[in-house]
């Protein structure tokens, strides 16, 4: 009996100090990863939470479809006009932009002494699909003399772009769980500033988004209407032609400069002169005068 006794002392002593022992390792390994949990924790939770049930590959594959059913072009054009009543051709324009539900972005315009419009510059802002049919009517408001249009394919870039925010709203809204589940002062500024960070990231992808979306929605042509009576603007000249006129007329301007110089200082020169001449005389007189015949000594 006391020998049983004695066995289940020393066996519950046995279990208490192993006990013990291993409550110890359990503290000292907790404080030595506890920096290496926060960081980690947010990562491992960052990947481990999500929005939805559906993979992000099978969001990306239909954002992809759905935009590759559209393609994103952005179109510029300019069309250059002369007539002899530019008011008249300004104001047919802005009707041509208002029937195709466009608008007047920009406008630049010069009178004559008499208030009458010389020249007109104007940004229209049509929508893609009427860019066409807006580019032939304005063709024919007045005399046409040049006519530029240009297409871009930017629907790669639309769809990569689109496909990079909707991951950085995933990924923010992730973060945004793991800053609601935080306990510790570390681990709250450590998600705070990745929250801050992609959320910097998100707002620069949705400018490029705004843009590309404006770009693609709008067609711009830049109108440009001048005056008969306004010189057009020479083209450049190149070749041996053009060198030979430009030297020659450098060579005249040349001349003309130092016969305009000659001519300043002709003046100047003539009283000069006329003032030099008397002092000259003067002093070549006394100059050349003989010296005085010396006197002989007398003989003893």
């Amino acid at each position: 009996m006391t020998t049983s006794i004695a066995r289940r002392l020393a066996a519950t002593t046995l279990l208490a100090t192993l006990a013990v022992a291993f409550s110890g390792c359990s503290a000292d390994q907790g404080a030595s990863s506890d920096k290496a949990g926060s960081s980690a924790g947010i990562a491992a939770g960052d990947a481990a939470l999500k929005d939805s049930p559906e993979p992000a590959a099978a969001r990306n594959a239909g954002i992809v479809e759905n935009a590759a059913q559209t393609r994103s072009v952005i179109a510029t054009g300019s069309v250059n006009l002369r007539g002899d009543d530019v008011q008249a051709a300004r104001d047919e324009v802005a009707a041509i932009v208002a029937a195709h539900g466009g608008t007047i972005d920009d406008e630049r315009s010069s009178s004559d002494r008499k208030g009458v419009l010389r020249t007109s510059r104007l940004v229209l802002r049509i929508p893609s699909s009427d860019f066409t049919a807006a580019l032939g009517e304005l063709k024919k408001v007045a005399e046409l003399k040049s006519v530029t249009s240009k297409a871009e394919d930017v629907t790669t870039q639309v769809i990569d772009n689109r496909v990079r925010v909707a991951a950085q709203e995933r990924s923010i809204k992730r973060i945004a769980q793991l800053l609601d589940r935080a306990q510790s002062i570390r681990d709250i500024m450590a998600i705070e500033g990745q929250l801050t960070s992609r959320q910097a990231a998100l707002e620069s992808l949705q400018s490029q988004q705004a843009w590309l979306t404006d770009q693609t929605s709008l067609a711009t042509i830049t109108v440009s209407i001048d005056r008969t009576d306004v010189p057009a603007a020479k083209a450049d000249r190149t070749g041996f032609l053009a060198g030979l006129s430009a030297g020659w007329h450098g060579l005249t301007a040349t001349v003309v400069g130092i016969l305009t110089v000659l001519g300043a200082v002709l003046p100047f020169a003539v009283v000069i002169g006329l003032l030099a001449w008397p002092v000259w005389f003067v002093i070549r007189r006394f100059v050349r005068r003989p010296a005085p015949a010396a006197t002989p000594t007398p003989e003893t």
